[in-house]
């Protein structure tokens, strides 16, 4: 199911999840739905910019000026997990407006320029989630459960207020 706006175009699957996008917008709004689906959750890899590793990317990550546009995102209400490898490598990003519950894995992983995100939603983060980003302070009362190591390599990264976490995942 596909929906396009002034943004771009948005693909969708039957459950809500957004599975890829295609515009080059830098501050983008993603809709509440698309064709009367609500959108619930952002898919796997759905932004991320990680190639793989290769002589022409030794860091494994796209830094065409076209492909790796976003500063910011806003998240709709109605979105409430970010999947794995959502946003990875997405240098540009600086800003994700609006709160969700779960956090995949390695969601963020290497958006160096991250400093704002909402976490006054989030109950759930998983493995590497936020692994080298430029996170400042993370506190949240709502979070209960973290996947291993979701703050590693965040090296400007100086407070983390998590009084309820319950459940510190721990590498297998």
């Amino acid at each position: 199911i596909k929906y396009s706006s002034d943004d771009g175009r948005f693909t969708i699957d039957e459950d809500g999840t957004l599975t890829a996008y295609t515009g080059n917008t830098s501050d983008l709004v993603i809709p509440n739905e698309v064709d009367g689906i609500p959108v619930t959750a952002i898919g796997d890899k759905c932004f991320s910019q990680m190639v793989g590793y290769s002589e022409a990317s030794p860091d494994g990550i796209n830094h065409d000026g076209y492909s790796n546009y976003l500063d910011t995102i806003t998240l709709p209400a109605s979105c409430k997990t970010l999947g794995r490898y959502a946003f990875s490598g997405c240098l540009g990003l600086t800003a994700v407006y609006g709160s969700v519950e779960n956090v995949g894995d390695y969601c963020f992983q290497n958006c160096w320029k991250m400093s704002d995100f909402d976490f006054s939603n989030t109950v759930s983060i998983s493995n590497g989630a936020f692994y080298k980003t430029g996170l400042t302070e993370v506190n949240s009362e709502s979070v209960t459960t973290t996947g291993y190591a979701p703050f590693e390599n965040i090296y400007d990264l100086t407070y983390i207020r998590l009084p309820n976490l319950e459940d510190r995942g721990m590498a297998e």
